[in-house]
């Protein structure tokens, strides 16, 4: 994999492959002309940002890379509840106080009860995509539509109600 601005962007997504080659090698793109012979082989230029060099985009792909191997993480199931793979952004999260100036934690957080605990934070998740993300909502729903079915009906009646709204 070469490391140089003109290139292909690695998306998160792909990390998860790039972690069974464990035998590859990154290369540091230092000039123009290594660049440029490289960038032929490249099927897809698509230059997203400017940096000074390949040493940032490194440690990127390291760090996503690194997500995927067992123990980096708390939980391997964390991985999956990234927005990159759950097409929402992450619900609110609240720590104590139970109340400080911007409001109190919602009652159904201190209840107890797991299954209204993940609806909660499945709608949350919606909205929040919904108004800071549109190009994401946008995708899920149109993710949603191809398969209700994945969904259990109580997630696709919170689905339809923030479509709604």
């Amino acid at each position: 994999m070469i490391l140089q601005a003109e290139l292909s962007t690695c998306r998160l997504a792909g990390a998860s492959s790039l972690r069974r080659l464990l035998k590859s090698l990154l290369v540091r793109a230092s000039s123009q002309s290594y660049a440029d012979t490289m960038r032929a082989l490249m099927s897809e230029p698509s230059p997203s940002s400017v940096l000074t060099g390949g040493e940032l985009p490194a440690m990127v792909l390291v760090d996503a890379v690194a997500r995927f191997v067992p123990g980096v993480l708390a939980s391997d199931e964390s991985v999956l509840e990234e927005s990159i793979y759950s097409g929402l952004l992450e619900y609110p999260q609240y720590t104590r106080p139970r109340t400080m100036e911007e409001g109190e934690v919602p009652e159904v957080l201190l209840s107890g009860d797991h299954k209204k605990i993940g609806l909660w934070r499945f709608e949350q998740a919606m909205r929040l995509t919904k108004e800071r993300r549109p190009d994401m909502w946008q995708k899920f729903v149109e993710k949603f539509r191809a398969d209700e079915k994945a969904y259990s009906k109580k997630e696709r009646l919170l689905i339809e109600s923030v479509i709604r709204d």
